[in-house]
């Protein structure tokens, strides 16, 4: 009987993953609340009046905020040639700093929104109008995110928490160097990389900061003078003149010095 009382006292949905909700059983009305099989569950508020181009905010029936879907841009490459093209795509973070990259969120919808909110229905993320935080680290190492936020903001860089603190403007003209994929600043770590070269004549870059998330993608085609960049947290676009004497060296300090690093 004691077995059978401790049981009670917690919500089924914690322990076990839900059977999938058919898609007709989603409903999203005009005012973003989301209903599963008829029922209340939670809110899907849209924080932008642009159509395929919004964030969204996940809401409790008392209309706190729970969690967040913001958009993003980033570039889908062809294997072993230089083609690509940029593509949407939704990070969703909690509360705790745990976030992760959504994109695959038209599989089961045409409707951004309505498939959004299926995603949370089926992963079970969403508990008698509470975030199941046992299902959060499940849900986030699975689609390859993170525990924590980077520089404890994820809508913009904060100078105040670069590896290297400094305020905005200030110089930065110590020695950086890279030992395998490592970033230093006066061997300091401040950062990795991944260079892709794609063809001869194509070189993709992607940056990680010391928490291990993606800072920003830097692509270059070898006729060009400057570098395009990416930034991931904020989706800046803007470019850097390539320095031919150290390429690398100076786009990681631009990037410490915009505290994305």
């Amino acid at each position: 009987m004691r077995f059978l009382f401790i049981l009670l006292l917690f919500p089924f949905c914690v322990f076990a993953q839900p059977k999938p909700v058919a898609k007709r059983g989603v409903d999203v009305d005009k005012k973003g609340l989301v209903t599963v099989n008829g029922k209340k569950a939670f809110y899907m508020i849209s924080k932008s009046v642009v159509p395929w181009e919004s964030d969204y905010a996940v809401e409790n029936l008392g209309h706190e905020q729970i969690a967040y879907f913001k958009l993003a841009k980033g570039y889908r490459y062809a294997n072993n040639i230089k083609s690509h093209q940029e593509v949407q795509y939704y990070v969703l973070s909690f509360n705790s700093g745990a976030h992760c990259e959504i994109r695959d969120y038209l599989k089961n919808s045409k409707s951004i929104i309505k498939s959004l909110a299926m995603i949370l229905v089926n992963s079970g993320l969403i508990c008698d109008g509470k975030i199941n935080d046992a299902g959060i680290e499940k849900f986030v190492t699975a689609r390859n995110g993170f525990m924590t936020a980077d520089k404890g903001d994820t809508t913009k860089p904060a100078f105040g928490n670069s590896a290297v603190p400094h305020k905005d403007g200030d110089p930065l003209n110590g020695v950086i160097s890279m030992k395998d994929v490592v970033i230093y600043y006066d061997q300091q770590i401040i950062g990795t990389y991944n260079k892709t070269d794609i063809d001869t004549d194509f070189v993709l870059i992607q940056v990680y900061s010391v928490n291990k998330n993606k800072v920003a993608e830097v692509t270059r085609e070898n006729t060009e003078q400057y570098w395009r960049i990416i930034t991931v947290v904020d989706q800046k676009k803007e470019t850097l003149l390539y320095n031919k004497k150290e390429p690398l060296p100076e786009l990681f300090r631009y990037l410490l010095k915009k505290s994305y690093l």
